[in-house]
């Protein structure tokens, strides 16, 4: 992003400030890219602070038991899943400090790729496969928890050699892929643009929104606009940042809709 206009107060610079974003691993990129436009969805915030109010994600609270709650959690999860509503109803700072002050939204987020439209090889430390998935729990539960987890992507324990080169583990591991491969997820002809992760436009969506921002707090394009080149690209990026917002409410943010998933069990994690 260019340097911004002087005349800008420290904390309208620091909103339209996205810079940090491209030192970010892609599910992170698309995690605060989904906080910061959370930020302005009003039925989103709304609902946050009822789950916040109604104790949803406080293991010490007894409402987390509440049937009614649960009922509300499951009609919002075509739209919004559990773990995004869990994400900003424990962040404190949400929705008034932006991504990257938000030390714990940053702590939460980032983990969960599959519900920010995409999948990425992840690193899993073995503690939490145990403790989370495995402990206390029966092998079927736990086995369904990982499938809902990993979406189309499957778990593996891979011992790997650190005495060779990354070239040679490169081509290692290229073989294994190949036995690896589930049958019934064949290796695809060509994944095209929509099937890379490499040109994901998260940060032309958060330029839109600070397009946005600037617009809203009383600036234009002859004073502010210079994000984009032309008048015409300003006003419809705010357009657009706008209808995202709106959209927001209705359907899921990256078009990955949780219904995938097997549904809500419960309110507390």
């Amino acid at each position: 992003m260019k340097k911004q206009s002087k005349r800008l107060s420290k904390r309208l610079r620091n909103e339209i400030d996205f810079e940090y974003v491209g030192e970010l691993d892609e599910q992170e990129k698309r995690a605060a890219t989904f906080y910061e436009y959370a930020r302005h969805c009003n039925p989103l915030k709304e609902f946050v602070s009822e789950l916040r109010q109604a104790g949803a994600f406080c293991k010490d609270k007894a409402e987390t038991s509440n049937l009614e709650l649960l009922g509300r959690l499951n009609s919002k999860s075509r739209i919004w899943h559990n773990y995004q509503l869990y994400g900003l109803a424990v962040s404190n700072d949400f929705p008034k400090k932006p991504f990257k002050d938000n030390k714990a939204a940053r702590g939460i987020f980032a983990s969960k790729s599959i519900y920010y439209g995409i999948e990425v090889m992840s690193r899993i430390p073995w503690p939490a496969v145990i403790g989370g998935w495995v402990k206390n729990r029966n092998t079927e539960d736990a086995l369904i928890d990982l499938r809902n987890w990993s979406g189309t992507s499957t778990l593996h324990a891979i011992a790997i050699p650190w005495r060779y080169s990354n070239e040679q583990l490169g081509k290692m591991f290229l073989e294994l892929l190949r036995t690896l491969r589930p049958e019934n997820l064949p290796e695809p002809n060509n994944v095209g643009r929509k099937g890379s992760y490499e040109n994901l436009g998260v940060l032309d969506m958060l330029n839109q929104l600070a397009a946005y921002r600037l617009q809203q707090a009383g600036r234009n394009f002859d004073s502010d606009g210079h994000i984009y080149t032309t008048e015409k690209g300003w006003d419809k990026a705010i357009g657009i940042a706008k209808d995202r917002i709106e959209g927001m409410a209705d359907h899921p943010f990256f078009g990955y809709s949780s219904e995938e998933n097997s549904g809500i069990k419960s309110a507390v994690l």
